[in-house]
């Protein structure tokens, strides 16, 4: 067998970039706790995930390891690649931990609009007559003002 040292290379950098995005993200949910993120976050874990199998895949099966004896380069290839999905696995990882549970942030503006709005959802639903809501300026105010005491609430507690 002879090593496919082109397709091993492009899976190892495709792996490397699903890794830097779904630390990305991760932290992205971390940050900010939206659902927006969250999806966000359990997309990039996925795509790691999968990334992270064709790369352990590839550097099992198209590398030769009577090659490797003599050529350091496919050695030293094929480390990285080990190395490489046991990165993305644990950024993978990470990336779903992030996202575990609810949202908090998205919680918490469903509660005041459902409060101060009368809003039921924030979820879309699809239909103008769902979408847009008529608000009175006191009601808005109302909401924006115990968002911002929340927000300073929390900020105290994170630290």
């Amino acid at each position: 067998m002879r090593s496919n040292l082109k397709k091993v290379q492009a899976a190892l950098n495709d792996t490397e970039w699903a890794t830097q995005k779904a630390n990305e993200a991760a932290m992205a949910a971390y940050a900010t706790l939206t659902r927006t993120f969250f999806e966000e976050a359990r997309a990039a874990a996925e795509e790691a995930r999968l990334c992270a199998d064709a790369l352990e895949s590839a550097a099992l099966d198209d590398l030769d390891p009577d090659e490797a004896d003599d050529t350091p380069e496919i050695w030293e290839l094929h480390t990285a690649c080990m190395s490489a999905v046991k990165q993305a696995r644990s950024a993978a990882e990470e990336a779903e931990k992030a996202c575990s549970g609810e949202p908090r942030a998205t919680l918490a503006a469903e509660r005041l609009a459902q409060k101060c709005l009368g809003i039921e959802t924030l979820e879309t639903q699809y239909s103008d007559e769902l979408d847009f809501h008529e608000v009175s300026v006191w009601g808005l105010a109302a909401a924006l003002e115990q968002a911002y005491r929340a927000g300073l609430k929390d900020g105290r507690t994170a630290r």
